[in-house]
């Protein structure tokens, strides 16, 4: 039977912390140009009586000595005139100067704040935040209400009350001064009301929740991190920190090494199931010989089933483009000798083979060669047919286009499917998939199919457009399946 679930998945929405402050730097130069005036007068005032001292010399001297002065005159006009104009230039350059500093100062005015809350933008209907000299202020009730706390507004007494959990927090409009749990704290800049909301500095926020805020100032971005937040990316940077207990080429091709990183398990129950992890790129792989390799946009989920206990890899394969003769068809003979060589190093009964995007391509074609073992195929946003222009570049021939088509192949097989697409995804078309889904149930094999509600494409990817915490949704949903069909 086919399952169709439509989840709307939301991103955990917490509270946050420290603010730095933004920095504004405005340059006038009215003080260096009446300087500059002052100067310049008085030194007119002294050459127009040096002046008058040396003609009433003059009278008194020679011809010669009359012409003598009279050429240093000149010389000195003629000095005087070049200093002149060099003091205008200056007066010109700093002028211009200063311009493109107000300019700048101005556009970083009109720059908007950006605020992230547990890595997803806030998205604010009405009063921006604002930067006040060097703070930047956000409006009070938009990141606490998205912190799940209540805020009440006292008209008469212009005083705001936000509660969340045991915390609570009163301030006053045009007071420096609040309290947290009654304990009276101090703000740099007074709480403001700007348009009818209130706007505070950042820092009450991680004063007052415990949260940790980090301001950019380059980007004009403010990022909150409640606890529980910290607590989840903590947890995924220890499964990243999970080391392979192989680490070398699983296939060479032309001289040229095909990676592999393999957790090995000692679980006497998971550990008898391998999972395969396929990244994907538009079948963009490995084209030149290397010592190191990441692991790639799967390798994470490779580490996550091995902290469970599985015999897991994450692989990568031939690039498209490897050379001319290259096509698809050797990518996904890539990946067959790639479970081949997982079982020559571990004894495993079951075998989980998932990908995104091209990497589930290959994880379906795989599915649908019985000779490869296949108990289970994930596929996240798959492409399915590729007959279309977009993925003309992966063979040679309309024939060969649908022969490498799972939408254009469906057959009845005990492979089991599990194809997950978000249907705002504008890379791959979801409804291929959904109805890829379909067919394959009614030709008898098990296929299920769940479409994410508003998510996009290559949403499985770990930190790429997806945060941890809905990362850690998507594989519940994984987990979930495999339980009930391992």
């Amino acid at each position: 039977m086919k399952k169709i679930i439509v989840l709307a998945l939301a991103a955990a929405l917490l509270v946050s912390g420290n603010v730095f402050a933004a920095e504004e730097e405005t340059t006038t130069s009215e003080e260096t140009v009446v300087t500059s005036v002052e100067e310049e007068t008085t030194t007119d005032e002294e050459t127009a009586a040096t002046e008058e001292e040396t003609a009433a010399d003059e009278e008194e001297t020679t011809t010669e000595e009359t012409a003598a002065d009279e050429e240093k005159a000149t010389t000195e006009e003629e000095t005087a005139t070049d200093e002149e104009e060099a003091t205008t230039e200056e007066e010109t350059a700093g002028e211009e100067e200063a311009t493109e500093d107000e300019e700048t100062v101005v556009a970083d005015e009109e720059k908007a704040v950006v605020v992230n809350i547990d890595g997803v933008a806030l998205e604010i209907a009405d009063q921006q935040p604002i930067i006040e000299g060097d703070r930047v202020l956000v409006p009070l009730r938009a990141i606490f209400e998205a912190l799940d706390a209540e805020v009440e507004w006292d008209q008469e007494t212009k005083t705001v009350t936000a509660v969340k959990g045991e915390n609570t927090i009163e301030l006053t409009i045009g007071e420096t001064a609040y309290t947290v749990n009654g304990e009276a704290k101090e703000m740099d800049v007074a709480a403001q009301l700007v348009n009818d909301r209130t706007l505070i500095p950042i820092r009450v926020v991680s004063e007052s929740l415990a949260c940790e805020v980090e301001w950019d100032g380059e980007g004009y971005i403010v990022d909150v991190s409640t606890p529980e937040h910290l607590a989840v990316v903590a947890e995924a940077d220890r499964i990243r920190a999970i080391e392979p207990d192989i680490d070398e080429a699983y296939k060479t091709v032309d001289d040229v090494r095909l990676p592999i990183k393999m957790y090995l398990s000692e679980d006497e129950v998971n550990g008898k199931t391998a999972i395969l992890a396929i990244h994907g790129g538009s079948w963009y792989a490995v084209k030149e010989d290397s010592d190191t390799w990441n692991g790639s946009w799967m390798n994470y989920q490779a580490q996550y089933y091995a902290d469970k206990g599985y015999t897991t890899a994450a692989i990568s394969y031939r690039s498209i483009d490897f050379n001319e003769e290259t096509t698809v068809f050797d990518l996904i003979q890539d990946c067959k000798d790639a479970v081949a060589y997982m079982r020559e190093k571990a004894d495993f009964d079951k075998l989980v083979v998932m990908g995104d995007s091209s990497g589930a391509h290959l994880a379906v074609e795989l599915g649908l060669d019985d000779e490869a073992g296949v108990d289970i195929v994930v596929a996240a946003n798959p492409v399915l047919d590729l007959t279309e222009e977009a993925w003309k570049h992966t063979a040679k021939t309309e024939e060969d286009y649908e022969k490498a088509s799972p939408a254009f192949n469906i057959k009845k097989t005990d492979t089991k499917f599990l194809v997950m697409h978000g249907n705002a995804d504008t890379v791959v078309n979801y409804e291929i998939s959904k109805k890829f889904c379909e067919d394959m149930t009614a030709a008898g094999t098990q296929a299920d199919f769940i479409e994410l509600d508003g998510v996009e494409h290559a949403f499985l990817l770990s930190r790429y457009k997806s945060t941890d915490e809905q990362i850690n949704e998507y594989m519940a949903m994984i987990d979930e399946y495999l339980a009930e069909n391992l």
